[in-house]
């Protein structure tokens, strides 16, 4: 029987140009045979164009915001791209007198354009996926590129801005192990994540720091002071890094000779990054194209017959390095900062006719990932808390779970208003939060996840996950936005009935980054209970992938969701 795993991460880029790491999880083999993998991209562009007709006559303006969006796989190979493109057009009076962007003259355009991806490429044929395989997690570059084009007068003054936002979805195709539960019916059950017995070792990576840094012309320098790993938390085995770099690359040329030619362009950045004399890794990119004009025409302004002029050449590149050497791992641990020197350089070539005139330019950005892969005691470890309110962080001690759920092993349970960040580095937990701002996030196995009240942010792992929202001593809303939900999981929202509830359901709502389909339910005498369900929408609600019911259980109201 087929199965599929689905994974979705959203970015939002308000500055148009720019890339990231987006971060999923690995095909744990121990599920069964994998067939295959797909990454379906979708993207949104926002343009805004703020523009004054100058001209003594009513014109027609057209305005246009296009983007481009490009996932790449962890060797740099394409793996997905989409395009999206909105147009708006106005009529404008003529000028008023006042170049204020108002008026009759003047007026403020917003453009907003979508596009859902299709399946991209699948690892195995041209693409490695190795990097797809394994029980950690596998990060994959991402790359915007946002244009503004404006058709209008001879004479007018605009301002323009897009900005990018987009959806990764990646699906594991695969074919589950049967396993004989002994009921004879040849049901096939998906095994858990076999977890480390005690007093093995449990291999943990931590969440990376990041460092962004916006375009510009190359030829640029920047000092990034990563924390060094603290070794109260276990033993630091090696540093990995990873690098994404973005250049945009533009070249305009005016021939000055009698006769038609052409100009070969090529442009040139490379993105170092070291600690001090020692060089860590660096991603290099070339853009490559030839310009065609004709004959000279007496004016230098890229344009006309003898004038071309190109924008929007760009390319993102990535790479990944681990460091385990004992000098690496000596440098990177202990208290303090280790500075790191992130240097982008560029360089061009233009070859073209006896007589001519050019301009190029190059903008480079990056994107800096740093994380500790570290040891520590499965005895002794097996969620690791960081509390934003001390800012404090420790490896908290396996405690054995006491319910009635007969899959759950383990169970972590801290009712404080403090803001916890947790993530369990062993299967099958209970994880109980108290009223703060937490982040809570499951490996595999079997879990339930309870974030308390407040705010929270809850990502489900491989395996069956449950979560809570609980409303029925809440002093205060309560807002629990679930990640990579996924079929079979479930979410219960404890205190709410379908007699006295009052639902309201909307698309898009959330946090940036992670928005979906969100419930608001109110009680009669209670604070309002909201769940996010990242990457789902309200057509989810009819067309099966989410099924909700109501219940009553030891006296206890619940409405009940379920991915299927």
């Amino acid at each position: 029987m087929p199965a599929m795993v689905v994974q979705s991460r959203a970015f939002n880029d308000p500055a148009g140009y720019g890339a990231r790491f987006l971060t999923f999880d690995q095909f744990d083999p121990a599920k069964g045979a994998l067939g295959g993998v797909r990454v379906e991209v979708s993207a949104t562009v926002n343009g805004r164009l703020s523009v004054e007709n100058m001209e003594g006559r009513a014109v027609s303006l057209t305005y246009g915001a296009n983007a481009l969006v490009s996932v790449f796989a962890p060797g740099g190979a394409l793996l997905d791209e989409q395009a999206v493109a909105g147009e708006q057009t106005v009529t404008l009076a003529a000028f008023d007198g006042g170049v204020d962007f108002a008026g009759a003259s003047g007026t403020l355009l917003d453009v907003t354009a979508a596009v859902d991806g299709v399946a991209g490429a699948t690892p195995g044929g041209v693409v490695d996926a190795a990097p797809f395989l394994g029980t950690g997690t596998v990060a994959l570059p991402v790359g915007d590129y946002a244009t503004n084009r404006i058709a209008g007068p001879a004479n007018m003054r605009v301002q323009a801005a897009a900005s990018v936002g987009g959806e990764v979805r990646l699906a594991y195709d695969y074919t589950p192990k049967p396993i004989d539960d002994g009921g004879g019916g040849g049901e096939v059950i998906v095994p858990p994540t076999p977890f480390p017995g005690f007093g093995a070792t449990v291999t943990v990576t931590g969440p990376p720091q990041v460092f962004s840094f916006d375009p510009r012309a190359t030829g640029w320098q920047e000092t990034l002071p990563v924390a060094r790993f603290d070794p109260a938390l276990g033993t630091l085995l090696a540093v990995q890094v990873r690098l994404v770099s973005t250049v945009a690359a533009s070249a305009s040329v005016e021939n000055h000779g009698a006769a038609a030619g052409r100009a070969e362009v090529s442009q040139f950045a490379t993105t170092t990054l070291a600690r001090g004399t020692v060089g860590i890794t660096d991603s290099s990119a070339t853009v490559d194209r030839v310009l065609s004009f004709g004959a000279a025409d007496g004016v230098d302004d890229f344009a006309g017959s003898g004038g071309v002029g190109e924008a929007g050449w760009n390319m993102t590149k990535a790479q990944a390095v681990t460091l385990g050497d004992a000098a690496s791992r000596a440098a990177f641990t202990g208290s303090g900062s280790q500075e790191l020197v992130l240097d982008s350089q560029g360089s061009g070539v233009v070859t073209g006719p006896a007589s001519f005139l050019a301009e190029i330019t190059a903008l480079s950005g990056a994107v800096v990932e740093v994380a500790y892969t570290y040891a520590v005691d499965a005895a002794a470890a097996a969620v690791v808390v960081a509390d934003g309110t001390s800012e404090t962080s420790t490896v908290v001690a396996a405690e054995a779970y006491a319910g009635p759920v007969s899959d759950l092993q383990h169970q972590f349970i801290s009712i404080t208003p403090d803001n916890l960040v947790i993530a369990a580095t062993t299967d099958n937990w209970f994880i109980r939060t108290g009223n703060g701002t937490d982040a809570i996030a499951a490996r595999g196995g079997t879990n339930v996840i309870d974030g308390g009240g407040g705010s929270n942010f809850l990502t489900g792992g491989f395996g069956r996950d449950t979560f809570f929202v609980d409303l029925r001593d809440a002093a205060a809303d309560v807002w629990s936005t679930v990640a990579n939900f996924q079929s079979g999981d479930e979410v219960t929202l404890w205190g709410v009935t379908s007699e006295a509830a009052t639902l309201s359901w909307r698309d898009g709502a959330g946090a940036a980054g992670a928005t979906g389909l969100t419930l608001h339910a109110s009680m009669p005498g209670r604070p309002t209970g909201s769940l996010t369900l990242a990457g789902y929408d309200t057509g989810d609600l009819t067309n099966g992938r989410l099924v909700a019911s109501f219940g009553t259980v030891g006296g206890s109201d619940y409405m009940f969701v379920r991915a299927s």
